[in-house]
């Protein structure tokens, strides 16, 4: 299994905790801290959220505002791929997406056993509910026509 986490800078912490733990569940996780000088890396970001089979939004006011953030989540709703919600930080619910409104999500504010079983019972739930809406192809070709239309986040 492979899941993408996306996150505010300013929220780093809370999500390095979040990858330490999902690793230690033996899941493959990237985050964008992988990526190297001298790559193209809104392009690397895309591949990554194409290859994921779990897409994790690490919730938090600032991701709200992050212009990369909501570009990211969109890319990850035209694919259709697997959203889980991570609540890293209080926020404002109503002011989320509606994909990430109406989905149940994992507080992870304070990291406890709860959290932890929460966070393994939902990505391992995602990943095995889901199921693709429409074709593959129809999939690839919406994700190439928003691909072209996402302006490179800075």
């Amino acid at each position: 299994m492979r899941i993408f986490i996306s996150y505010a800078r300013q929220d780093q912490a809370a999500v390095e905790t979040l990858n330490a733990d999902l690793e230690r569940a033996r899941v493959h996780v990237w985050m964008d801290e992988e990526l190297t000088g001298g790559e193209s890396w809104w392009d690397t970001i895309l591949e990554q959220i194409r290859a994921c089979d779990l897409y994790i939004f690490g919730l938090s006011p600032d991701s709200l505002r992050s212009g990369a953030c909501k570009a990211e989540l969109d890319y990850a709703i035209a694919l259709d791929r697997p959203l889980l919600p991570v609540l890293v930080r209080d926020v404002a619910i109503q002011l989320a997406h509606p994909a990430i409104a109406r989905t149940q999500m994992v507080d992870y504010r304070k990291r406890s056993m709860d959290s932890l079983l929460a966070l393994d019972g939902r990505y391992r739930q995602s990943t095995s509910d889901a199921t693709p809406s429409g074709s593959s192809a129809c999939r690839a070709d919406n994700a190439h026509v928003l691909h072209e239309r996402i302006p490179r986040a800075c």
